[in-house]
């Protein structure tokens, strides 16, 4: 049966309009057609660029508000793609993540950075397979710092605004001068059950520390890149080390048998000198990278350490 359409005539132009009464419009459209049924449009409204080309929807429904409705159309930022692991999101292709996913990988005000911290052209490529969760934070710890020095400028502003409003007032409530552990040193604590993050962060806030130690846990067992995966090694991996790492390692023991409270600064010094972190790393964790080498070591007990080292060095 053939549908019939009635004609309808919008100022000088004729169309059809199907049974009922209604017709589906295209949202950028749709928008401008509701901003002037309310007598007024919005005065800024951005979008992606794709629909700011020319032809778009941007271009028809700026023709809608200005001939049609008899007013000023917004004014228009056309903004870059937010990328998911450096593709442009699509529903309909499978490809991307849904804002649920990527709001339960993180707390509000980490999501907020990610949203707010570049230019509205500049692409965001959001990769929760890559290392984007820890530059993040890496990038929140150094806002806050700047805060918290009292320095004024558009920095400051965007630590103020990543932190929601409550749900009772229009308040922001902003967190008090901590010490904030890294992110990818927390990472790595948690896969170290002979580690306690509070002895190691004293004085970080523990709801802070706790919060980080939560998402950090979720991120590695969901999505976190084999190079921030770790596991100390019970036992001598099977690793192959040149005479000179060996040597290193020697010279390492020795140090710590007639330095027994070296500090965490001293080893880490001492491993500079020898260059000797690729060796360590190898001898406990069976990668060839990992933290802060002498912060690592020193968090470890002695006698597993002083075995490890003879054991290696032979």
């Amino acid at each position: 049966m053939e549908a019939h359409y009635r004609q309808v005539q919008l100022r000088n132009r004729v169309g059809r309009l199907k049974p009922g009464g209604f017709q589906k419009v295209g949202l950028g459209i749709s928008r401008v057609i509701r901003g002037g049924s309310h007598g007024a449009g919005d005065d800024v409204e951005g979008g992606g660029k794709d629909h700011s080309t020319k032809g778009g929807s941007r271009e028809v429904a700026n023709h809608i508000a200005t001939e049609v409705y008899h007013y000023e159309p917004p004014f228009d930022i056309p903004y870059e793609f937010f990328l998911v692991g450096g593709q442009k999101m699509s529903s309909s292709k499978g490809r991307g993540s849904s804002a649920a996913e990527i709001a339960e990988l993180m707390p509000a005000k980490i999501f907020r950075l990610a949203l707010l911290g570049k230019d509205y052209n500049q692409q965001t490529n959001f990769d929760p397979e890559g290392d984007t969760l820890p530059v993040l934070y890496d990038q929140y710890d150094k806002l806050a710092a700047g805060y918290w020095a009292g320095t004024k400028d558009d920095y400051a502003r965007l630590f103020e605004l990543i932190h929601p409003k409550t749900r009772t007032s229009d308040v922001r409530v902003l967190p008090q001068q901590s010490t904030l552990p890294r992110f990818s040193q927390v990472a790595f604590m948690v896969q170290m059950p002979h580690m306690s993050l509070a002895k190691e962060f004293a004085d970080a806030d523990p709801q802070e520390l706790a919060e980080r130690a939560a998402y950090a846990k979720k991120w590695l067992a969901e999505y976190a890149p084999e190079k921030f995966v770790f596991k100390l090694q019970d036992s001598m991996p099977a690793v192959e080390l040149a005479d000179t790492q060996k040597t290193n390692l020697k010279q390492i023991l020795d140090f710590l048998t007639t330095k027994s409270d070296a500090t965490a600064e001293e080893l880490h010094t001492k491993l500079h000198e020898l260059k000797a972190f690729k060796e360590i790393y190898l001898i406990f964790l069976g990668k060839d990278h990992g933290p802060k080498a002498g912060w690592f070591i020193s968090s470890l007990p002695r006698d597993f350490v002083l075995k490890r080292l003879e054991e290696a060095a032979k």
